[in-house]
């Protein structure tokens, strides 16, 4: 999977790189198939191709994958996927609710604001939360001040509050 992603480097064109990146995107290992799908993320063109490849990737049954495909989705900026990121905070899985709410830092609008709260204040994992009170810091609004600042207050975890209180800064709340 991370030999892959020197693909990304190669001096073919977009098109001759997609083709050889294409087997990677079924192979029957998953962090082959994620290895790939960053590669999606560095290509430079946002062809009908690497949507679909994304869209795939998005519903892939491997965490590791919809992972990759939530970077992808963040790193290019689509923001039409910021609601499917906002469900995907409903994961069992970290890794993928982790992804999520890095997509929402990157495309997420106020509308997403409650849910990345709610994760903030009851995800039991605390990266997941980081990545949660990034995001808030980030999208504002007072619904996402109220969460940071509880965030700091109570939260259990050392870089949890730490990350909330420098989100609050940024939204000019404290010191």
């Amino acid at each position: 999977g991370q030999a892959l992603t020197s693909l990304s480097d190669c001096r073919e064109g977009e098109s001759l790189r997609l083709d050889a990146l294409s087997p990677f995107l079924r192979d029957a290992q998953p962090v082959v198939r994620a290895g790939a799908v960053r590669v999606l993320g560095a290509l430079s063109v946002r062809k009908p191709e690497v949507m679909d490849a994304t869209e795939r990737a998005l519903d892939d049954g491997s965490p590791e994958v919809v992972a990759a495909a939530l970077d992808v989705v963040a790193g290019q900026r689509q923001s039409t996927r910021g609601d499917l990121a906002a469900e995907l905070l409903g994961s069992e899985h970290p890794v993928v609710r982790a992804a999520a709410a890095r997509a929402l830092e990157a495309i997420g609008r106020a509308a997403h604001v409650k849910v990345l709260a709610t994760c903030l204040r009851e995800d039991p994992v605390s990266d997941v939360r980081v990545a949660a009170a990034l995001a808030l810091g980030r999208l504002g609004g007072p619904h996402a001040a109220a969460a940071l600042s509880d965030a700091a207050a109570r939260d259990a975890d050392t870089h949890v509050k730490h990350v909330s209180r420098a989100g609050l800064r940024k939204l000019g709340f404290g010191n």
